[in-house]
Order: structure tokens, then C-alpha cells, then sequence
């Protein structure tokens, strides 16, 4: 009987250590950024641009689909992020409060970009914080990063 008890526990055991590894690697496939897009209730999509010239100027910006009747505003933050010792990512100074571009978008106003000449060379991402309002569930908030070089 002692024995039975012994294997039953070793193969739960297992099958416990199995689950728990399988549930760990969807979350690491999840996080592809390329495969991930926000999903939101107050507006039919937000699509957040960012990229980097030849010549360094970097053009950042968010448009919207709202959804009629149902979208109030969006508000999207937006900053340059230069990668730093091959991992940690610092603020790129622009002149601005925080170091942001806030914009708010509408039915009526659904895109709008800026435009910042790097200094030096290296990997860049813009980090959008983006914020719709709408009557179709509570305030809902979303962080999305877009990576580029610049060679």
C-alpha cells in the first residue's frame, strides 16, 4: 500500500512539474512584440509610429480609429528611449516636460506625429502610453514599445 501511495505522489509530482513549465512558456511566445498588437474597448484600433531616417530624425506619432458614438478621447504619451549598456533604457532629452509628446485624439483629430533630430547613433524605441476614454467600458491603458536603430 505504502508503495502504490509513494508512485502515486511521483507521478503527480510530475504532472504537476509539466503543467507548470508548459503554462510558462505561452507568456514568453505571448510577448513577441511584432505578433502583439492593444486591444481596447473604446476604440476600434490604435496604432502607435515610430521610426529613424538615415539622417537621424526621428518621427514618432499615434493615429486612432475611433468608434462612432462610443470613443470620447485618447490620450497618448509618447518618448524616445535610447538603449544603454546593452539592456537599460534612459529618456532621450527632448526639451519638453517629462520628456513627452502628450497628445489627445477624437473622433474629429485621429492622428498626429512629431518629429526629433538624434544626436548619436544606437537603438532607439518609442515608448507610447496610450489612454482611450470611451462609453464602452472604464478608462483602459495600454504601454507599447516600437524598437529602430540608428546606424
Amino acid at each position: 500500500m505504502k508503495r502504490r501511495i509513494k508512485k502515486l505522489k511521483v507521478v503527480f509530482s510530475i504532472i504537476l512539474c509539466a503543467a507548470s513549465l508548459s503554462m510558462l512558456v505561452v507568456p514568453l511566445y505571448a510577448a513577441a512584440p511584432e505578433e502583439v498588437a492593444p486591444c481596447f474597448e473604446n476604440v476600434r484600433d490604435a496604432t502607435p509610429s515610430f521610426s529613424i531616417s538615415s539622417s537621424g530624425l526621428a518621427k514618432i506619432g499615434c493615429s486612432i480609429k475611433p468608434i462612432a458614438d462610443v470613443t470620447y478621447v485618447v490620450l497618448v504619451r509618447m518618448r524616445i528611449e535610447k538603449k544603454t549598456l546593452f539592456f537599460f533604457w534612459t529618456e532621450v532629452d527632448n526639451g519638453r516636460d517629462g520628456n513627452a509628446w502628450i497628445i489627445y485624439l477624437t473622433k474629429d483629430h485621429t492622428s498626429e506625429s512629431f518629429t526629433f533630430q538624434l544626436s548619436k547613433k544606437g537603438t532607439y524605441r518609442g515608448s507610447f502610453l496610450i489612454c482611450p476614454t470611451g462609453s464602452a467600458a472604464p478608462a483602459e491603458e495600454n504601454q507599447v514599445y516600437l524598437e529602430t536603430k540608428y546606424e
